[in-house]
């Protein structure tokens, strides 16, 4: 599969197109085909090592000192779910889903692994519209769905 790698912080022309070997999910896992990602203020901090004035030194040691610890970049994903681990309940193939996580980024690739947990970022499609209308759904969106998602019964 194809990835944007980003092997040292820079630029913007420190990202490469490369081929990567495309990732199986683990078993609490999904695996989803990207269709859609953004380039978010966090992804440019990560690249190019700025963060706001009091950030630096921990971005560095939370994203790598030399070069990033997570080379393929991108929080936020729209896709559809291209297989699923064996404890996977809640999810099955071909539902449509939107995601952000901080935690292991990922999103400039073909294929992406998550973990299925809605703390880290589903939300399906059939439930919130099609694909299409979520790719501008944004991280206070998301916030507010996880919180109404742990203190609710939905």
């Amino acid at each position: 599969m194809k990835a944007i790698i980003c092997t040292k912080y820079g630029p913007p022309e420190v990202l490469q197109l490369k081929e990567i070997e495309k990732p199986v999910p683990k078993d609490n896992e999904v695996l989803i085909k990207v269709h859609a990602t953004t380039v978010t203020k966090y992804d440019c901090w990560c690249r190019s090592s700025t963060a706001p004035t009091g950030f630096g030194l921990l971005m560095r040691i939370a994203s790598g000192l030399r070069k990033p610890k997570q080379p393929i970049l991108g929080t936020e994903l729209a896709g559809e779910i291209e297989a699923v681990g064996k404890d996977v309940k809640l999810f099955k193939e071909g539902d449509q889903v939107f995601g952000i996580n901080l935690k292991d980024a990922g999103a400039y690739a073909e294929y992406k692994c998550r973990i299925y947990s809605y703390q880290y970022f589903i939300i399906l499609g059939s439930r919130f519209g099609y694909l299409f209308e979520l790719k501008n759904i944004r991280w206070s969106v998301f916030c507010a769905y996880n919180r109404f998602h742990k203190y609710s019964s939905f």
